[in-house]
């Protein structure tokens, strides 16, 4: 079955992505390979920044365990925030940023790159709401690829794209509930993960066998250079 290209300035933003939205991204034929990918801490960093936005409240993330919910605490009584107040830093952060957060070392070239062999579409879980705000701070890094937000599970939205696709599928995310939900409804896709906060990669959970845990984003390219 042959493809068809996804289109670089077709977007979606939405609460529920179905197999329709999925096929209005497509504009040419291709027979590409398909790289899917997420954004904050694979293509921007998040954590890092957000450590720094919340220094600027007096307040500080913690690596206790792999979570922001319950690891961050008030400097001035060193009590831990509550989650609602903690869910409301996290909006107020997705908000601004435009002024926070930067891309990984290599990430802008080496997609660059590998665009030129593969089809490549961004897929972040973050709240529609802040849709135009990421785009354009993706625009401003010169990476326009079709850009996916949206809080749904993310297997079923690769099962959607394995559909239209005759050729290898790479997911690249930093999360490992996303490459499981993957893993379940999309089979055969290769799986990768990296992360650019080393403190809290340290204590993320085990990566499951069929997931390439990848050093940076040079050792992405080699990686899929190996697999198409």
């Amino acid at each position: 079955m042959s493809r068809k290209r996804f289109g670089s300035s077709v977007d979606i933003l939405s609460k529920a992505i179905d197999m329709k939205m999925i096929e209005d991204l497509i504009s040419s034929d291709s027979k590409k390979p398909l790289l899917v990918c997420d954004i904050d801490e694979v293509v921007l960093e998040f954590l890092t920044p957000f450590q720094r936005f919340l220094l600027a409240q007096d307040k500080e993330l913690r690596p206790n365990s792999f979570a922001l919910h319950g690891n961050i605490f008030d400097l001035n009584t060193n009590d831990t925030v509550e989650n609602q107040k903690v869910s409301s830093l996290i909006e107020d952060f997705f908000a601004d940023q435009l002024n926070w957060q930067m891309l990984l070392p290599d990430v802008d070239q080496v997609l660059k790159d590998l665009s030129q062999d593969m089809d490549v579409i961004f897929l972040t879980a973050m709240p529609p709401h802040h849709f135009e705000k990421r785009k354009k701070l993706l625009k401003q890094f010169d990476l326009t690829f079709p850009l996916i937000a949206t809080e749904e599970a993310k297997g079923p939205i690769l099962k959607d794209a394995k559909t239209l696709v005759d050729d290898h599928v790479f997911f690249i995310d930093d999360m490992i509930y996303n490459h499981h939900s993957v893993a379940e409804h999309a089979p055969d896709t290769h799986h990768i993960s990296i992360m650019g906060n080393r403190e809290f990669k340290a204590i993320a959970p085990q990566l499951d066998d069929y997931i390439y845990d990848a050093e940076d984003w040079l050792d992405v390219k080699n990686h899929i250079h190996t697999k198409i």
